[in-house]
C-alpha cells in the first residue's frame, strides 16, 4: 500500500507537471494565434500598399514619359531660339520700312474709306436708277395706252368727220364701225341725241346700238 501510495503520488506528480505544460502549450498556442492575426492583418496591409504602389509606378512612368516630351519640346525651342535673332532683324527692317512708307500707308488707308464711300453713293444711285428705270417702264406702258387711245381717236374723229351716212333702205343691223364709234362717243360721255346728229343716225338706232351692242363690246 505505501509503494502504490508513492507511485500513486508520483502519477499525480506527473499528471501536475503535464498540466502545467499543457498550460504553458496552451498560452504558446495562442501566441502563435495571435502571430497569425496580425501577419494576416500585415498582409492585408501590404496588398492594399501594393495597389498605391503600381499606382504610384504608373504615374511615375506617365511622369517618365511627359520628361521625354518635355525634352523633345525644349530641343525644338532651343532651334527656334538659334533662329529667332534672325527673325527679330527681319522684324526690325520691316518695322523700319513700314515706318518709311507710312505716309504712303496713311494715304492708301484715306483712298480706301473714300472708295467706301464712293461704293455707297454707286449703290444708292443703282437703286435710284432701278426705280427710275420702274418708272420709266411705267411711264412707257402708260404712253402706248395713251397712243391707242389717241389712235382711237383720231380714227373716230376721222369717221366723224367723213360724215358716214347708211342709205335709209339698207336694212340689218348699222355697220361694226358704226356701232363702234356709237359706243366710243357713249363712254366719252355723248347723249344719244349728239351721237345721232354727229353720225347721222336716228335716235332709235343710237339706242338699239346702245341696248344690243354696248355691253357686248364692253365685255370684249
Amino acid at each position: 500500500l505505501i509503494a502504490l501510495s508513492t507511485s500513486m503520488d508520483q502519477k499525480i506528480l506527473e499528471l501536475q507537471n503535464t498540466n502545467d505544460d499543457m498550460q504553458v502549450f496552451q498560452l504558446e498556442i495562442r501566441k502563435f494565434q495571435e502571430t497569425l492575426t496580425d501577419i494576416s492583418n500585415r498582409y492585408d496591409r501590404l496588398e492594399k500598399k501594393n495597389n498605391i504602389l503600381e499606382t504610384t509606378i504608373d504615374g511615375v512612368d506617365k511622369t517618365f514619359e511627359n520628361l521625354e516630351m518635355l525634352e523633345k519640346r525644349l530641343g525644338e525651342c532651343d532651334k527656334q531660339t538659334q533662329t529667332m535673332p534672325d527673325r527679330v532683324r527681319n522684324l526690325e527692317s520691316d518695322y523700319s520700312l513700314l515706318t518709311a512708307q507710312s505716309g504712303k500707308i496713311n494715304e492708301v488707308f484715306d483712298k480706301m474709306t473714300s472708295l467706301d464711300s464712293i461704293l455707297k453713293d454707286t449703290d444708292l444711285r443703282i437703286e435710284e436708277v432701278a426705280k427710275n428705270k420702274d418708272w420709266i417702264a411705267k411711264t412707257e406702258k402708260r404712253l402706248e395706252e395713251m397712243t391707242k387711245e389717241a389712235q382711237g381717236q383720231v380714227k373716230l374723229y376721222s369717221d366723224l368727220l367723213k360724215g358716214e351716212r347708211r342709205k335709209k333702205n339698207n336694212e340689218g343691223a348699222p355697220p361694226l364701225a358704226v356701232r363702234e364709234n356709237v359706243i366710243k362717243l357713249a363712254r366719252q360721255g355723248w347723249t344719244s341725241e349728239e351721237i345721232s346728229t354727229s353720225l347721222k343716225l336716228t335716235l332709235g338706232e343710237v339706242e338699239l346700238i346702245l341696248d344690243f351692242f354696248a355691253d357686248n363690246s364692253l365685255d370684249r
